[in-house]
């Protein structure tokens, strides 16, 4: 890359770096607080209700994908490439989206509310999910809506409020409310109403979140008519694909768990989801980085700047996997304690599915990064494809492995289909975008992680595993692997220059900013 391009990946990856750690605290608040609030459920409530919510959650989720018709992810596309030069087609595609979203809202919920007995009874036979799925049903517009004013967060980068909304608010609301409603004695109904409460506060503060832009967007001109008709037009064509693809990433995702639900019994889905709950740690790392990621890439793709792209992808997937590779590490050597530790002796039936699963978690962190290089260059049925052809094969699979291996078979089926999709990503993205997001010194990584990865494995055999020690061997091991990777030169330039920026930014912002001789400073003056 020439001098110039080489400033302007530096300054990208400054704004990813410094962006990654308001993200960070938002995604860890808000790991700990979904985490907690599954484990109060799992704990007080059993397996047979922990799967009974997992389920119905699921259809839920269903529901809100189909009902929002892609448009509010084809919201985040679009006020990006428009909001710099066309606040006209900005205020169309919202007033548009927020229109369509509400009817389409209004549709699921009826339709969920009628039917809610029938999925429950005929296709899980479970009595207790009908109640979920009702309440469930009510909130689905208000659901939806929230969906459309968070993309106009995120279009416009305020990913502090988006983080606290979304990590922060939503998250803490419900654990707060779960525990206080358990101890009033509402039994099953505490977690009803603290999640329909909680989808209801996330709609409101995104409301109030994106009022300026709201208000500032009505004194912009109308388009013409038939300019209306033709970025409607394009606006659906981008958007549908996503409507399927989201929903069938859900089913894709879920498929393991209704055909335990159908095959076995709900509480195998809540054996089953403590390993998937577990494996969505995976999820932490690319989070941190790609709330702002997409946008920088659709903004240097506008200018053609595909080296660019290039550099930025490579060093968010080395960063994604020198986070990841350690929790992989841990989950695969220590599944049972993680389990027993979290969730109970009750859920260690999940032991060998949440080693199988975290394999394929691993692989699969990646594939948000692939799905944004495609989304960037408009591949949204590109993406589509990959994930029909990997649902069925991940369908067929659970169909033929989970009546005679339960769980284990699902994990089995679930990971083999996870691996396939990744595969098939990364061969779309070269083919598609010239991009292999891959960097030789990963490998240097991977063999960096032998030596602690060894050490742990021979000290598990003379120790009992136990909230404490599992800490004290995960910083152990977290120890020598930095130590090995800054020894191993599996750094570059880059990576040191932000992490000297970031150094320089905690000390100038929270440590310095906070110190005790800066504040008597600023009082004294």
């Amino acid at each position: 890359m020439d001098k110039n391009n080489n400033k302007d990946l530096n300054k990208s990856l400054k704004m990813l770096a410094r962006g990654s750690l308001i993200v960070l605290i938002g995604v860890l608040i808000s790991k700990i607080l979904t985490y907690l609030y599954k484990i109060v459920i799992a704990r007080t409530f059993g397996p047979e209700i922990f799967g009974v919510f997992s389920l119905s959650l699921t259809v839920f989720s269903i529901f809100i994908t189909l009902g929002s018709l892609g448009l509010s992810e084809g919201l985040l596309r679009y006020i990006a490439l428009y909001k710099g030069i066309g606040g006209s087609k900005v205020k169309h595609l919202i007033k548009f989206s927020i229109i369509i979203s509400l009817f389409s809202g209004l549709i699921g919920a009826t339709i969920l509310f009628i039917f809610a007995e029938t999925i429950s009874v005929n296709l899980f036979n479970s009595y207790n999910m009908t109640l979920f799925l009702k309440v469930f049903s009510i909130a689905i517009p208000i659901s939806i809506l929230s969906n459309i004013f968070l993309s106009i967060l995120k279009a416009y980068e305020k990913v502090t409020l988006y983080t606290f909304i979304v990590n922060i608010f939503s998250n803490g609301i419900k654990v707060l409310l779960l525990i206080i409603f358990i101890l009033v004695g509402l039994k099953e109904n505490a977690i009803l109403s603290s999640y329909f409460i909680s989808i209801l506060g996330v709609a409101i503060l995104s409301y109030i979140g994106c009022k300026k832009v709201l208000v500032r967007l009505l004194y912009e001109k109308d388009i013409a008519s038939n300019e209306k008709k033709r970025l409607n037009r394009e606006f659906f064509s981008y958007s549908w694909p996503i409507l399927f693809l989201g929903a069938i990433n859900i089913l894709f995702y879920w498929i393991d768990s209704f055909v335990i639900g159908y095959f076995k019994t709900a509480t195998d889905v809540g054996f089953y989801n403590v390993s998937f709950t577990l494996v969505a740690l995976f999820g932490i790392a690319p989070e941190l980085f790609m709330q702002l990621f997409f946008p920088i890439i659709v903004r240097e793709y506008s200018k053609k700047r595909i080296e660019m792209i290039r550099e930025l992808s490579k060093q968010v997937v080395k960063w994604i996997f020198i986070l990841n590779l350690p929790l992989l590490i841990i989950m695969f050597i220590f599944p049972g304690a993680v389990i027993n530790i979290l969730f109970g002796q009750e859920f260690l039936a999940a032991e060998s599915s949440l080693r199988i699963l975290a394999v394929a978690g691993a692989f699969s962190s990646f594939s948000t990064l692939m799905n944004n290089l495609l989304s960037m260059k408009g591949k949204s049925k590109t993406i589509l494809m990959n994930i029909i052809v990997t649902s069925i094969i991940n369908l067929v699979l659970n169909i033929i492995l989970v009546p005679s291996y339960g769980i284990v078979g699902a994990a089995i089926g679930t990971s083999i289909s996870w691996i396939i999709l990744n595969l098939m990503l990364f061969v779309e993205v070269k083919r598609q975008v010239s991009i292999i997001p891959l960097r030789r010194k990963m490998l240097k990584i991977a063999i960096a992680s032998i030596i602690p990865t060894i050490l742990l494995t021979v000290i598990k055999y003379y120790i009992s595993v136990n909230l404490f020690t599992l800490i004290i061997l995960t910083l152990l091991f977290v120890f020598l692997y930095l130590v090995l990777i800054f020894k191993m030169g599996c750094l570059d330039k880059n990576d040191l220059e932000i992490l000297n920026n970031i150094r320089s930014y905690v000390y100038k912002n929270i440590l310095y900013k906070n110190h005790p001789l800066r504040v008597n400073d600023e009082i004294s003056h």
